[in-house]
């Protein structure tokens, strides 16, 4: 199973785009990183504001390309990010794929964290798959890579 450990990054980024919180009553803004300290995911946000080496880049981003790699991971979660699929859907949606191949994606998104499954108890059994928040924070990177293309590879 892949883990993604929090990972440093330039001063520049989707951080410096995005609109500030507004502070509360005492005028402390709940982006500061003492405010955030103990809340879950602060230590992603105090960790951006400190510069990483290009080494941890390389290592941060080929982590990433190779959750991605699998020739149908990228499919399955464009599909998974429409809504809930059960198994046949995801089998007949994604494309030519055979069922065996359908599995080992399906496990293995699931063994990296970014799809989850579902078993209802009927009879015959239902297993439905979805994105996990996981899986859902990686739309935003798949989303820009295919705005990048239709500029960059249109013919």
């Amino acid at each position: 199973m892949h883990t993604l450990p929090a990972r440093r990054r330039r001063s520049i980024g989707a951080r410096d785009h995005a609109i500030p919180a507004a502070p509360d009553a005492a005028g402390v803004s709940p982006d500061h990183p003492d405010v955030l300290s103990g809340m879950p995911g602060s230590s992603r946000v105090a960790s951006m504001s400190t510069e990483a080496t290009d080494l941890e880049m390389i290592r941060g981003t080929s982590a990433v390309l190779e959750l991605l790699a699998g020739k149908w991971n990228v499919p399955v979660l464009y599909l998974l990010a429409s809504g809930t699929r059960r198994y046949s859907e995801v089998l007949y949606e994604v494309g030519e794929i055979s069922k065996k191949t359908l599995t080992q994606t399906l496990r293995s998104l699931e063994d990296d964290g970014l799809v989850s499954r579902r078993v209802i108890a009927e009879v015959p059994a239902r297993v439905e798959y979805s994105l996990t928040p996981l899986g859902w924070s990686i739309t935003g990177p798949l989303m820009a890579m295919y705005e990048w293309s239709e500029q960059h590879l249109a013919a």
